[in-house]
């Protein structure tokens, strides 16, 4: 059995991949919001959010992830996505 040490590095590191790829995200949602602002476009695509939602559902399914969890997680990284682009409008 590991230590409680090491799997709390284990954490910390995928805590780090995460932040990564939260800040990767925010970068293409800029540029969304920048492309949306262009075109005038609503920052919020209900279709879009549904869609992605149940992709979202479905790989959280695969992955045996708690299927409230990965929907509450989407709403919150969503709701951010939103604020994001209404800002730059």
């Amino acid at each position: 059995m590991r230590g409680i040490e090491e799997l709390r590095r284990e954490i910390d590191a995928l805590d780090e991949r995460l932040t990564e790829i939260l800040a990767q995200r925010q970068r293409l949602v800029k540029e969304i919001g920048l492309y949306k602002k262009a075109n005038n476009l609503s920052a919020l695509d209900e279709k879009r959010k549904k869609e992605v939602l149940e992709k979202f559902k479905r790989r959280a399914d695969s992955a045996g992830i708690e299927r409230a969890f990965a929907a509450d997680l989407y709403e919150l990284i969503h709701r951010y996505a939103v604020k994001i682009e209404e800002e730059i409008k």
